[in-house]
């Protein structure tokens, strides 16, 4: 009984000491939550759109653009990436011709889109904010990954505005088409993990609590420094981005859908250069594919590439070696070596 009386007041002690603590802890968390939340919006105050926002029916895209003369090249983004991904190749291009690099909804400086996202959807609202922002026509649309498939898109829709072409590693609607099981299996649940961590990496961007740190997203070291700290701070203030990045990977299927619906041929007798990387970006430690999986996946690459460099009888196709999927990070000087070419060809 005796040792049952003093043990009491000490139990009494430890949860008063343990509540004392969480108390500390959780004032200590509102007021970081806090702070990054005041960071966030510094950041955001600091990285101003370098462009402009132009209103295209209650929602506002970005388009920034730079240099002189005609026709204007277009710089079409891919899947998860902004304006910024071209800051290698735009102020090149600049010396040469107008050029515009420009955030689809959702991405970069531009507000979301109340509208699913999806091709159809992406290329008319491009051709609403090039009315709206006064940027006439004939264009020289050059599409990364995802934005190659905007891009020729817009070209089939809007032929009379196209002057050239060019398709930086681009995707094309029937890569999904025709997978054998294992691929299709793979492709599902590479959708689902990236959802998922996604989701994840929202939760913490939305806290504050890297927008205190931007640095601990990473870097890019093949943007330049200004660049670069503007990605990161646009990362690290807003969550949008990474929302728009799973809607579009979802709706994956319906958009290829939609441009598969087109089929697209042809494009007539336009100026067009197709990049393709060199070299994979894949895990380099998975296991090789058997050799029948392999001739398969080569000639549907084949059959790809034949569908997109025969688009126009112009069309011509460059292998980068050396490059991974961004050319536009490995080898600007490619991607502007061939928007230079069909510059060239068009006028």
């Amino acid at each position: 009984m005796a040792g049952s009386e003093h043990s009491a007041p000490r139990r009494c002690r430890g949860w008063r000491l343990a509540r004392r603590l969480l108390a500390i802890v959780g004032v200590g968390l509102v007021a970081l939550l806090g702070a990054g939340q005041i960071a966030k919006a510094r950041l955001q105050t600091r990285y101003p759109a370098p462009g402009q926002r132009i209103d295209i029916g209650g929602y506002a895209l970005h388009i920034y653009c730079s240099g002189q003369g005609g026709p204007t090249v277009i710089l079409e983004s891919g899947l998860g990436s902004d304006s910024l991904t071209w800051a290698n190749v735009q102020p090149v291009i600049a010396a040469q011709t107008r050029v515009c690099a420009y955030d689809r909804a959702g991405y970069g400086w531009s507000d979301p889109s109340p509208h699913a996202r999806s091709a159809e959807v992406a290329v008319a609202e491009l051709h609403t904010l090039l009315e709206r922002a006064g940027i006439a026509p004939p264009y020289i649309m050059v599409g990364h990954s995802l934005g190659g498939v905007y891009a020729k898109l817009y070209a089939w829709r809007y032929p009379d505005q196209l002057a050239g072409l060019v398709l930086v590693d681009p995707s094309d609607e029937r890569d999904l088409s025709g997978l054998p099981l294992p691929d299709r299996e793979h492709y599902q649940t590479m959708v689902d993990d990236t959802a998922t961590q996604m989701g994840g990496l929202k939760l913490l961007i939305d806290s504050g609590l890297p927008a205190l740190w931007p640095a601990m997203l990473g870097a890019n070291p093949k943007l330049p420094v200004a660049a670069n700290a503007a990605a990161t701070a646009l990362q690290a203030s807003d969550s949008t981005a990474l929302q728009t990045s799973v809607d579009e990977l979802i709706g994956l299927e319906a958009s290829f859908a939609q441009v598969q619906a087109a089929n697209i041929t042809a494009l007539g007798d336009l100026p067009l250069v197709l990049l393709l990387a060199g070299q994979s970006e894949s895990d380099a430690n998975a296991p090789a594919p058997a050799a029948g999986d392999l001739a398969a996946a080569e000639e549907r690459q084949r059959q790809r590439t034949a569908r997109l460099v025969n688009l126009s009888p112009q069309g011509q196709v460059e292998v980068v070696v050396d490059s991974g999927h961004h050319i536009q990070w490995d080898r600007p000087d490619r991607v502007v070596a061939a928007i230079a070419a069909v510059l060239a060809a068009s006028q």
